[in-house]
């Protein structure tokens, strides 16, 4: 895994999260809400962004600490995974302690972690199928 791909995994998670916050906003929009309620979904997307840098720098971190001290690089899946869940439980609980709302902090910790993984996911089979393509090549 490379630097390119971690950040593409976080990139590729928030641009799931815009998605599904715009549908949100739509919804809400179609449903007999103002442009005011679209403003609010817009500025919380770019909160969102803003709140999601520092697992940015946490997973950049953990990919410099494990490239250098794995002794089996290609063996990342589960690291990574338990990396997005680990991020997410920490966003989850300065959420549940830093606020009373908890129930769309639920919502929002199933979203989140279902926007890494599944970014994660996509990222994955780009790798391997590279690695597959190169085996190819060397035959």
């Amino acid at each position: 895994m490379k630097y390119k791909q971690v950040f593409f995994i976080w990139l590729l998670a928030d641009v799931f999260l815009i998605i599904g916050v715009l549908c949100f906003g739509l919804y809400e929009l179609l449903s007999g809400g103002s442009i005011r309620d679209t403003e609010i979904f817009l500025l919380m997307v770019a909160i969102g962004i803003l709140a999601s840098l520092p697992s940015l720098l946490i997973m950049l971190l953990f990919h410099l600490i494990y490239s250098r001290n794995a002794k089996d690089t290609q063996n990342y899946r589960m690291p990574y995974i338990a990396l997005i869940i680990s991020i997410n439980i920490v966003y989850y609980l300065i959420s549940l302690f830093g606020y009373s709302i908890t129930g769309e902090f639920k919502l929002l910790f199933m979203a989140t972690t279902t926007a890494g993984l599944l970014a994660f996911y996509f990222v994955d089979r780009k790798i391997q199928k590279s690695l597959t393509v190169k085996k190819e090549e060397l035959s």
